[in-house]
């Protein structure tokens, strides 16, 4: 039992230290401060021969939300999944998504229900529009992250993210946190 849990350690570290080496990273960071710490420096010094300077040539889960979202000249709607109870209804009925499409066994693999979408655990709720929430996430996707933020993030963390990631702030509107104020989203 012992030698499982250590062979299953010794993986995990040699997926770290992949991952250490696909990013470009000079060290495994300590902490999620040293992470953001070493991108910032990474992109300060656009040693990505790609894309100098983007987050993306980094690695793709880095990318900002927004980038290629915007053009010149053009208004650009963002639905944002934390509040998709509000916009859904709406934007299934634009697309003239309805029911037939939306709910049946074929969704059970994908959704682990019988509905693509449902902000209740009632499938047939999918078109319910909530107004309420300050922010939500369906039953299925919410994860509590938020309740956890303070343990990795620092106010030095707090700030080079803001950086980082200003245009996203900026678009998606989601507030400026300095690490030491309680945190609070949308």
């Amino acid at each position: 039992m012992v030698e499982k849990g250590k062979g299953e350690m010794e993986k995990a570290k040699e997926k770290q230290e992949k991952w250490v080496e696909t990013m470009g990273l000079p060290s495994t960071p300590e902490s999620f401060t040293d992470f953001v710490r070493m991108i910032n420096q990474k992109l300060s010094s656009g040693s990505s021969a790609a894309f100098p300077g983007s987050l993306c040539s980094i690695n793709r889960h880095l990318c900002s939300q927004v980038s290629g979202c915007t053009e010149e000249g053009k208004k650009i709607t963002m639905l944002k999944l934390e509040l998709q109870p509000k916009w859904f209804p709406c934007f299934a009925h634009t697309l003239g998504i309805g029911k037939d499409e939306l709910e049946g066994d074929q969704w059970q693999i994908f959704a682990g229900k019988p509905c693509f979408y449902s902000p209740t655990k009632n499938c047939s709720d999918w078109a319910k529009v909530d107004e309420s929430p300050k922010m939500a996430a369906d039953h299925d996707h919410a994860t509590s992250a938020t309740s956890h933020i303070t343990e990795h993030y620092t106010p030095e963390a707090a700030r080079l993210v803001s950086e980082i990631y200003s245009d996203d702030i900026a678009t998606l509107g989601y507030p400026k946190w300095d690490g030491e104020s309680p945190f609070e989203m949308v």
